[in-house]
C-alpha cells in the first residue's frame, strides 16, 4: 500500500517536473548573492544551493551505504538555502531528491513526506496548471 502510494507520488513529480519545469541548465538561478560568497571564502561552498545540490548528486550517484547519508546531508543543506532565496521549484526539485534518497536508503515513509513535501510545492507553485494532479 505504502509503496503503491510512493510510486504515485514519485511518478507525479517526476511529470510535472517534465511538463511544467525549465531544465535547470536553462536557467540561472536568482540567488542573492552576498560579497562574502564572491570572495572565495571557506564558507562560500556551503552558500551556494547550487553547489550542494550538485555534490548531493555526486554523492547519491556513487549509491553506497557511505554515500547516500551524504547525499541526504547536502540536499538538505540545499533545501535551506533553495528555500531562504525564495526558489520554490528548486526547493520542490530537491524535496524529490531527498524522497528518492530515503527510498534507496528504504525509508518508505520519510520517502513519502518529502514526495509529498514536494507535490505540494510544485501545486503551490504552479497553481491551476496542476489542477490535474
Amino acid at each position: 500500500m505504502i509503496n503503491d502510494r510512493i510510486n504515485s507520488v514519485r511518478l507525479l513529480s517526476v511529470l510535472v517536473e517534465i511538463l511544467f519545469i525549465t531544465p535547470s541548465s536553462l536557467v540561472t538561478p536568482v540567488i542573492p548573492v552576498s560579497p562574502v560568497m564572491t570572495q572565495g571564502s571557506p564558507n562560500s561552498q556551503e552558500s551556494d544551493p547550487q553547489k550542494l545540490y550538485e555534490e548531493g548528486e555526486v554523492f547519491f550517484q556513487q549509491g553506497t551505504e557511505e554515500s547516500l547519508p551524504q547525499a541526504l546531508e547536502k540536499y538538505q543543506q540545499a533545501l535551506t538555502l533553495f528555500r531562504a532565496a525564495g526558489n520554490r521549484l528548486k526547493e520542490a526539485d530537491v524535496l524529490s531528491n531527498i524522497g528518492v534518497v530515503y527510498d534507496w536508503m528504504e525509508q518508505p515513509q520519510q520517502a513519502l513526506s518529502s514526495y509529498e513535501q514536494s507535490l505540494t510545492v510544485y501545486r503551490t507553485h504552479l497553481g491551476s496548471s496542476l489542477k490535474l494532479l
